[in-house]
């Protein structure tokens, strides 16, 4: 067999990410009883099966349309109800559930999903408390992970999702005392992520994703809240920074602004530094005692065991250019990752 060894180059464009968390008494709130069933309907305080949530949740809601209108059901994940819209389906004991066997609307734990709920599989996203810091597991794959989260978003672009004063963080940064600002401002503002990746047909968001004509100031064709309910779309929108920021009402200060509009992203001056620390290279050629591929990170000044005793300085995003969803080129911060693996005879990565 012929082996070949291959460098690939990956760019993660560095995102911003951006609903406003519900307490756990405002989500257990807003949903009513319901019978938690098996894949094969049956109640799990009877079967002893784990709850399947297309069953479950399909009593009420088109599960099936919303798992074939969903950008996280894809040919390789597959990412339920549960996941996202429960806090945790551990406290589904038998003693959160009824005399007519429903979970109980304070036991329930379901409404809308929650930043910390988009971080268990995005990156790294901290509330008000505790400080933010580097789990023990920031470098491993959800199956390898002892908390069973994954940082990938983080990994790959050095942003950490959080209204936390750097300064005020665990993380070991140098000349931490001096960076009297938040991990991300839109967090430290109250806009989640659901704020800006939202469900398209959302009756209260629509208004904001569809142009209306100039002769209506208040379009009121839209989709009605239990017609929602039952038929979600889950191919969420895309965050842009134009969806709320008018960015010609301001920088006024810009030499030729609109010029600087149309060939810079508002990331490539908006992101001019992250502090987490990101992936630079994955050799698969080599790997570590858990079979982990060795990983280089950037953004560190003096490496230390655990991760978390690495002294960090942060990195400034390469600034390259890049093609739009609209075919136009614009220039944009970027996190460049090297890949080595090994090749056989036809060009197929070898395990």
């Amino acid at each position: 067999m012929r082996v070949a060894l291959r460098t690939c180059l990956s760019a993660s464009l560095l995102l911003v990410f951006a609903t406003t968390s519900a307490s756990a008494q405002q989500r257990s709130r807003m949903h009513p009883g319901v019978a938690v069933l098996d894949a094969h309907g049956s109640s799990v305080l009877t079967s002893g099966l784990p709850g399947e949530a297309t069953t479950t949740c399909g009593k009420c809601h088109d599960a099936l349309y919303i798992e074939s209108h969903s950008t996280h059901v894809t040919a390789t994940s597959r990412v339920d109800c549960f996941d996202c819209h429960v806090e945790d389906t551990k406290k589904w004991t038998p003693e959160a559930f009824d005399e007519d066997g429903l979970l109980r609307s304070e036991m329930s734990g379901i409404g809308p999903a929650t930043d910390a709920q988009c971080g268990r599989c995005h990156g790294l996203v901290s509330g008000a408390t505790p400080p933010v810091s580097l789990p023990r597991d920031y470098t491993a794959k959800d199956e390898k992970s002892s908390s069973g989260f994954r940082y990938d978003a983080s990994l790959t672009t050095g942003v950490v999702f959080s209204g936390q004063w750097i300064s005020r963080s665990y993380v070991n940064l140098e000349d931490r005392e001096t960076l009297t600002f938040p991990w991300d401002v839109h967090a430290e503002r109250l806009v989640g992520c659901a704020s800006c990746h939202s469900s398209p047909n959302h009756p209260g968001r629509v208004g904001g994703h569809r142009t209306q004509p100039a002769h209506l100031s208040r379009d009121p064709r839209r989709t009605t809240v239990s017609a929602y309910l039952e038929h979600p779309d889950h191919r969420l929108t895309r965050g842009q920074c134009g969806m709320c920021h008018d960015p010609s009402a301001s920088h006024s200060f810009l030499p030729h602004k609109e010029r600087h509009f149309e060939v810079l992203s508002c990331q490539g001056c908006h992101v001019p530094r992250v502090f987490a620390p990101s992936v630079s290279y994955s050799d698969v050629t080599v790997v570590d005692e858990n079979g982990e591929p060795l990983l280089g990170l950037r953004g560190i000044k003096e490496s230390g065991e655990p991760l978390g005793g690495s002294l960090l300085r942060g990195m400034a995003p390469l600034l390259a250019p890049y093609l739009t969803e609209d075919g136009a080129v614009k220039v944009g911060p970027f996190n460049l990752m090297a890949r080595f693996e090994w090749l056989d005879a036809e060009r197929k990565p070898v395990s």
